[in-house]
């Protein structure tokens, strides 16, 4: 998870506004002044991530993440105005992505670009494509699959909706991912 959101940071900037004048790598900012931080660029900075453009969740040692300076990863902001939904994000990310894993096995289709779209928060521009293939109670893959498509820019079901969680295979939202295509949306 630190990897994708890494390399696609859900606040992929962050705005803050000089109290005072100062001096910042040899510019002035005068006091009132509303800087922009480019978090997408700043997780993709060379000087602290080998092959940034590359995903790579292996990267993320013990030793490595003690290696990276002091913000060097923040991908929901930091300090005194980093967002207060954070902890709750990161916990739905990961039950959302559990449950799915657990039902299905998921593969991108083929040849698909993933572009982003830069809006207040990132997102994918067309949606991502993939193809699902259910797995038996014991975890293995079964035979049949399907495709489906996670549309951009559809609200969370529990954000939108105020569900706390559906259950798989129903139609509806999960987070921010329309699970509503009848050829491969079944009952449990």
């Amino acid at each position: 998870m630190k990897e994708s959101l890494r390399l696609y940071p859900p606040g992929w900037y962050m705005t803050r506004r000089a109290l005072e004048d100062l001096e910042l790598g040899g510019y002035r900012i005068p006091k009132g002044t509303t800087m922009v931080m480019n978090l997408w660029g700043l997780h993709r900075d060379p000087r602290y991530y080998a092959e940034p453009e590359s995903f790579n969740p292996d990267r993320w040692t013990p030793e490595f993440t003690r290696s990276l300076p002091l913000l060097a990863y923040m991908p929901f902001g930091a300090g005194p105005r980093r967002c207060i939904g954070a902890s709750f994000a990161q916990m739905e990310m990961l039950t959302v992505l559990a449950g799915i894993a657990q039902r299905f096995q998921w593969d991108l289709l083929p040849d698909q670009v993933v572009a982003p779209l830069f809006a207040t928060t990132l997102r994918p521009l067309e949606g991502v494509k993939v193809v699902l293939r259910e797995r038996d109670p014991e975890g293995r893959t079964t035979v049949g699959a399907a495709q489906g498509q996670f549309p951009a820019g559809r609200f969370s079901g529990t954000a939108r909706h105020g569900r706390s969680s559906i259950r798989l295979g129903q139609p509806g939202n999960v987070g921010g991912a329309l699970l509503a295509a009848p050829e491969w949306a079944t009952t449990g």
